[in-house]
């Protein structure tokens, strides 16, 4: 029995590039230096959802790539997945908490970093997001964990 799943877990890791990626990643003595980046991730992912034969609506890709954005411009893109804790992830719903509604429209907030976001609303009383924008977030960036898991 113990054989068999070792065997199913070799085709599982052949046919699906993400489980590769990361058990070569967390096999290996050094994981810190040879796992992926958020954005490999996010590449492979997005790559591998589009090749899927369930029909999606491109505005579905282009809310996921939305959503992984806090990703990278909180963490950075070159950011290695494997050092991620669950501290990461509470830093970004207490962001989302906190995040100016329609931020990615609205021109003046442009080229605000994270930091100066979260400032201008707290300065200038601005509406945040709704709870329901920061849940949808929340969820795609879930989606996408459990993809590399």
């Amino acid at each position: 029995m113990e054989q068999q799943l070792i065997t199913l877990g070799e085709k599982l890791k052949d046919r699906t590039p993400a489980l590769r990626v990361f058990s070569e990643a967390f096999n290996s003595e050094q994981s810190q230096e040879s796992s992926i980046t958020i954005q490999e991730l996010i590449d492979l992912y997005m790559k591998e959802t589009a090749s899927k034969k369930t029909p999606k609506h491109p505005k579905t890709n282009m809310d996921k790539l939305a959503a992984f954005r806090y990703l990278t411009k909180m963490f950075g893109g070159d950011f290695k997945i494997t050092a991620l804790t669950s501290d990461h992830f509470e830093k970004i719903a207490n962001l989302l908490a906190k995040f100016p509604k329609n931020a990615d429209k609205a021109k003046i907030y442009k080229n605000m970093t994270l930091a100066q976001l979260q400032e201008t609303v707290d300065r200038d009383n601005r509406p945040i997001m709704t709870a329901r924008n920061a849940n949808k977030i929340i969820a795609r960036i879930k989606s996408l964990m459990e993809y590399a898991v």
